[in-house]
């Protein structure tokens, strides 16, 4: 293990001692978190005047240490709260017949909204597998054009396919088929569920839409009150209405497509009635592909398509506040590392009690602060080679919204960002003990984070995985991108108004951004960036598997949004 950490050591450059920088002092984090943590901020609950204030302070901060703004603005809005369809404004034509959202259509949570019209294209499967000889965009035209295809892939849960079978393809997720149709000009994209008996017979998404959920209708009751008791969850300052709030904006939010059109699911029976146009059925169509694997796509003769995507305003808006520290090397710096964090809590109730939420997650915000000021005032020359963006999330409690609306926003191509790393809960480290989350998702990324830790005090524990789903870099995981997530354990206090500043252990908190830092950097500044592994195993899931989401009932392989 020596022999290899020094070789890995002699293949990094050097890094600044950051464990003395001025930026990471003890007391200037303690100082810096007495703020954000103070009564005066209300618990920073998302949608609050109190998370409004720490937004712009940290929006300050970033303008003052230098970084530049992802756009046009230093924020990105988002819905923090269940997004309800409008039905009016939500529809498929197709010719003069309209299908409204139901049955028949409907939306992805995570398409972007609007209206658009052309022509229809069947494009099959969706999937170009140059590794198979497969190519259903082969001499088709989709420029302007809706494209119309089936999830999954050809020989999906038949083990004996010459294409894996069970274990999908990468291309066969939906973010995929959406980006191969938009790079060649669609314009929006519909996809329907394969014909099968035991599966269900409406357009995919029910689930996740509360006019269409009937999860969203058995939690109005007591069912929610059943799973969690109301003593409980006042303990928390939730109420049982927040908590099927929390649910669905988990749910809504599970699988951003980062699409530029509407997206949309067909039912089997819309699907059939588009094939029966040209004389063919469904499943005629699928056996035809299984047996001769040659791609037949083709424009669907109806008298055009409009999509339309509407929802209702809501109540609760969050902010992310994003900003950017361009890279030092000119062709590195088209490539990233997110710096991640999120500065909201719980708020407060009708009582005056406040949740402070000073290790959650004002630890790990001040985090990101001291970190960012540290690297910033480093010559412009001296900087790491690729560009770093720092996102102080919003909507964490609530569901990790922020993170996964981030993703969903097109800041970035997700493909250039080399890793995340997420600063949560770091303040109250036991015994300087501290643990590393993720590190799995890349060939020795654990190795490179330990190489930064050696001497600066603190036991980095890369044993427990506990918290691998619970926080904001969980989506980039799911997005195929190395994470790495410092985190100092749950205590007595968590989630509890005790949750104060003047509990952090503040020096072990410079030492965790010390090791987080050199970890930042050492990402940044690889010739080759560390390859992304599915270790966790959540990604090219088995045909048939149900989502892994943190919800308190399954949903089924069939209502999957990443399919």
């Amino acid at each position: 293990m020596l022999s290899l950490l020094l070789l890995l050591a002699a293949q990094e450059p050097a890094a600044p001692a950051w464990a003395d920088h001025p930026a990471l002092a003890p007391q200037v984090l303690r100082a810096d978190l007495h703020f954000l943590a103070s009564d005066e901020l209300k618990g920073r609950r998302t949608g609050e005047m109190g998370a409004r204030v720490a937004g712009e302070w940290i929006r300050n901060r970033f303008q003052r240490a230098g970084l530049q703004p992802l756009g046009d603005s230093w924020y990105q809005e988002f819905p923090a709260e269940p997004v309800h369809l409008d039905a009016e404004g939500t529809y498929l034509m197709v010719g003069e017949k309209r299908l409204d959202a139901g049955y028949d259509f409907l939306p992805h949570p995570t398409s972007p909204r609007g209206t658009v019209s052309g022509e229809a294209v069947f494009v099959g499967w969706g999937i170009e597998a140059p590794e198979y000889g497969y190519n259903d965009f082969e001499g088709i035209d989709l420029e302007g054009k809706i494209a119309v295809l089936f999830r999954w892939e050809p020989g999906a849960g038949d083990g004996e396919h010459a294409w894996r079978g069970r274990r999908m393809l990468p291309q066969s997720t939906l973010a995929e088929k959406v980006e191969a149709c938009v790079e060649r000009g669609a314009i929006a994209v519909l996809a329907a569920t394969p014909p099968d008996p035991l599966q269900k017979p409406r357009a995919n998404g029910a689930p996740f839409w509360p006019a269409h959920s009937q999860m969203w209708q058995m939690l109005q009751g007591p069912a929610i009150t059943a799973m969690m008791p109301a003593d409980e969850l006042a303990a928390t300052n939730f109420t049982a209405e927040d908590a099927v709030g929390q649910i669905f904006t988990i749910m809504q939010n599970s699988s951003p497509l980062g699409a530029e059109v509407p997206v949309g699911y067909l039912s089997p029976r819309a699907m059939r009635a588009l094939l029966r146009k040209i004389g063919m059925e469904s499943q005629e169509w699928i056996d035809a592909n299984a047996d001769s694997m040659s791609p037949n796509s083709f424009e669907l003769p109806v008298d055009g398509m409009t999509v339309s995507v509407k929802t209702q305003p809501v109540d609760v808006v969050g902010r992310n506040y994003i900003g950017m520290l361009p890279g030092s090397d000119p062709e590195l710096a088209q490539e990233y590392v997110v710096i991640g964090a999120h500065y909201d809590h719980v708020g407060f109730n009708e009582a005056g009690e406040i949740w402070n939420g000073a290790d959650d997650n004002g630890s790990g915000t001040i985090s990101l602060l001291a970190m960012m000021d540290a690297v910033a005032a480093l010559p412009a020359d001296q900087r790491p080679k690729r560009s770093l963006i720092f996102v102080a999330f919003s909507g964490e409690e609530l569901g990790l919204i922020g993170s996964y609306q981030f993703l969903a926003g097109g800041f970035v191509d997700t493909s250039q960002i080399v890793g995340m790393v997420n600063m949560d809960m770091v303040g109250r480290a036991v015994e300087s003990s501290v643990y590393v989350v993720g590190t799995q998702s890349a060939e020795g990324l654990a190795d490179l984070v330990q190489a930064q830790g050696n001497g600066a005090g603190l036991r980095l524990r890369f044993d427990n995985e506990e918290f691998f789903d619970r926080s904001d870099q969980v989506g980039f995981y799911y997005s195929g991108i190395p994470i790495v997530f410092f985190n100092t354990d749950e205590h007595e206090d968590y989630h509890k108004p005790g949750d104060t500043a003047d509990k952090i252990l503040y020096e072990d908190m410079a030492r965790i951004c010390s090791v987080a830092l050199g970890t930042i950097r050492a990402l940044a500044d690889r010739a080759e960036r560390l390859p992304f592994v599915d270790a966790y195993d959540r990604l090219q899931p088995v045909y048939g598997q149900a989502a892994q989401l943190m919800i308190p009932f399954p949903v089924e392989w069939v209502d999957r949004l990443d399919y």
